[in-house]
């Protein structure tokens, strides 16, 4: 019973994973391609609630409950399939927590523009294209996990 609660765990931390970061993207995209202010800030400040809530965790659980299958399966973590995973996971990690300090900011520079009805400040678009260009590498790599995952190729 304990296999199959960290089992689901990993399994449902993997889809927070990816759809989180796959919502946050279209939905700051919904509000960016037509300029509104107010969509934009609404956008980042629920995301960066649900990014404490679900991503965080997810972040955390990934590696836990993936450790504890691997042991209880008797898969080694030099098991090339594995290692790769890990080396990705270390990816997306990185990207990931970049990703929600980046969103935080973006609030904190787009609250004051949307208060004072002014212009986005370039800052705004450096910190967007940032966590744009984390976004990225982080989806790529947690697809990749799962097909890894899946796979298990052995190389």
């Amino acid at each position: 019973m304990e296999i199959q609660i960290a089992m689901t765990a990993h399994i449902l931390s993997a889809f927070l994973l990816c759809g989180a970061g796959f919502g946050a993207a279209l939905r700051c995209l919904a509000g960016r391609v037509p300029r509104q202010l107010h969509v934009m800030l609404v956008s980042h400040s629920q995301f960066v609630e649900l990014d404490w809530l679900f991503t965080l965790p997810a972040l955390v659980l990934q590696p836990l409950t993936g450790f504890w299958l691997a042991d209880a399966a008797g898969v080694p973590l030099a098991a090339p399939w594995m290692a790769a995973s890990l080396a990705l996971y270390g990816v997306t990690l990185c990207c990931g927590l970049a990703a929600l300090w980046l969103r935080g900011a973006m609030y904190d520079v787009a609250a004051p523009a949307l208060r004072d009805d002014t212009e986005l400040p370039e800052r705004y678009h450096r910190l967007y294209r940032a966590w744009n260009a984390l976004g990225w590498p982080a989806f790529a790599a947690t697809l990749a996990i799962t097909v890894l995952m899946v796979v298990r190729p052995e190389w």
